[in-house]
């Protein structure tokens, strides 16, 4: 099963990514830069506010959780859980999982079929398909670090360098991405900026981890994801911004965050859906992924390149893939056909 997880997520990644030799260049120029993040757009996208908007309130109202419920890295499931989406103890099953994912962010059931998979294989029970959002029963999602989302989260810090906490949002990480964007009326946190923020924390990895690790391929793949999905799947698409917005309150409300600038505070747990919030108008699918990946892939390659840190800060080696299968495959071949599974059978991918 986890054999065939780990090729599902190689077909995410397509053919074209190659692993550069030096991680750390970070090309000049970003795809997304032409629209920039405070330009009006025009659009096409149809608006329905029957479908679109979530219900947050009656059965789906917003209820913290008590002191058995799970919690978990994902602000998404945390929020989905507190709203009643999926069980509100936090332990939740494939199908559940995929279906409130769907209905809430417009996750495509094919890429949130694939993420529910994932979190049943490394955080639950295969044998029932079931899985806990944050703790036990073990290992839940909150032991799951380097076996789907890896070193260089969005908000939350490398377990090495956080006394093995890799689930607990950090506020220094969450004010670095709040504060890339001015707070006005055209705030949104759009793509090119979640590739900013994203060269950041991959950087605050090297500086700051000795153990710092990229790798493997789907682990790697998942850490720069969880930066994307963030516009693509928690921007208001509202009448008035019917391609979609994310602005500061909304960002604040998805990650469990009150107050202004200069004095946010986190209440773990506590992520919600915002009022008067709608989801996208179509589905974000496999396809979709594979096409934002390639609209960065030219631009930040060391995005999906693998290494680490040899036991000390800013000590980073890339990894080429003809060093790990001894040179029976280089960058260009690995990511053929299923060639890359050999050379990662033993790793904790699979």
């Amino acid at each position: 099963m986890r054999t065939s997880l780990f090729m599902v997520s190689l077909a995410l990644v397509g053919p074209s990514f190659a692993f550069p030799g030096n991680a750390r260049t970070n090309a000049i120029g970003c795809p997304f830069a032409d629209g920039g993040s405070q330009t009006k757009r025009q659009t096409d996208t149809t608006f329905d506010p029957v479908k679109q908007r979530i219900d947050v309130s009656g059965k789906h109202e917003f209820r913290p959780p008590g002191p058995n419920d799970k919690r978990g890295p994902c602000p998404g499931l945390n929020a989905m859980a507190n709203h009643g989406y999926i069980s509100r103890t936090g332990i939740t099953t494939f199908i559940e999982s995929t279906s409130a994912s769907n209905k809430v962010y417009g996750l495509g059931l094919d890429a949130g079929g694939i993420f529910s998979l994932m979190g049943v294989a490394y955080g639950g029970a295969l044998t029932n398909l079931v899985f806990s959002i944050g703790g036990d029963p073990p290992p839940g999602l909150s032991g799951t670090h380097n076996k789907m989302e890896g070193d260089g989260s969005c908000t939350r810090k490398d377990a090495y360098v956080n006394n093995g906490d890799a689930s607990t949002l950090s506020l220094e990480y969450f004010k670095h991405l709040y504060n890339l964007v001015p707070e006005n009326e055209d705030a949104h946190f759009d793509m090119q900026v979640m590739v900013e923020h994203r060269a950041w924390t991959r950087e605050q990895c090297i500086s700051t981890n000795p153990h710092c690790f990229f790798g493997p391929v789907p682990v790697t793949f998942v850490s720069t994801l969880a930066h994307l999905l963030l516009p693509q799947l928690v921007s208001n698409h509202s009448a008035e911004h019917p391609d979609g917005i994310l602005n500061h309150g909304v960002l604040k409300t998805f990650y469990g965050i009150t107050g202004n600038n200069g004095s946010l505070t986190y209440t773990q747990g506590h992520e919600r859906i915002p009022e008067n919030w709608y989801r996208r108008a179509s589905d974000y699918t496999i396809i979709d992924v594979m096409q934002d990946f390639a609209k960065i892939a030219p631009g930040h390659p060391e995005f999906l390149s693998l290494g680490g840190n040899a036991g000390k800060v800013n000590s980073f080696v890339g990894v080429d893939p003809g060093d790990i299968t001894g040179g029976i495959y280089n960058a260009r071949n690995l990511l053929e056909g299923n060639n890359l599974l050999p050379s990662t059978a033993d790793s904790g991918a699979i």
